[in-house]
């Protein structure tokens, strides 16, 4: 103690500069350190909860990109059958239609046959009763010629029964 008091310590101040500064650790710790501290904790939990939440958002983002994807995969799968079915569709309205149209094509080709026939069987008579008129008339010449009397409508019957004959 006299080596203090050689220093010129005196100890009632130094106590009471110890005391003093203790008194404003305690206040400090209390006013300053421990607002600081509670300010910082603070701020480290809304941090941790931020990256918590930023992770979840992540999570969140990648599965909502796989329901995407699964959805557009599903939606290109259903297109791809709504277009074959469409193909199959046209093809076989396309064979429909081509049927239909060789159905009609036929008809079409019966029904100039038979119209055909018709006029076929009509040229003929035609060309028979021309026939038998130019041989009418001639026979009438000859008749007339030869002076006999012949009954007209009876020798053109018996030519058109000869000629049909």
């Amino acid at each position: 103690m006299e080596a203090l008091k050689e220093f010129g310590v005196q100890w009632p101040l130094l106590v009471a500069s110890i005391i003093n500064f203790v008194i404003l650790l305690l206040l400090l710790k209390k006013f300053l350190y421990a607002p600081i501290l509670k300010t910082l904790d603070e701020r480290r939990e809304m941090i941790k909860k931020s990256m918590e939440n930023a992770e979840f958002i992540e999570k969140e983002k990648k599965k909502t990109e796989e329901r995407v994807k699964s959805s557009l995969k599903l939606a290109n799968e259903e297109s791809l059958k709504i277009i074959n079915r469409a193909h199959l569709a046209a093809e076989k309205s396309k064979t429909d239609i081509i049927d239909e149209a060789n159905q009609q094509a036929l008809k079409i080709i019966e029904r100039a046959k038979e119209e055909i026939g018709h006029e076929k069987d009509e040229a003929t008579k035609a060309i028979k009763r021309e026939s038998a008129a130019l041989i009418s008339s001639a026979l009438r010449q000859i008749v007339k010629d030869s002076k006999n009397l012949i009954d007209e409508d009876k020798l053109m019957k018996d030519t058109l029964e000869k000629i049909d004959g």
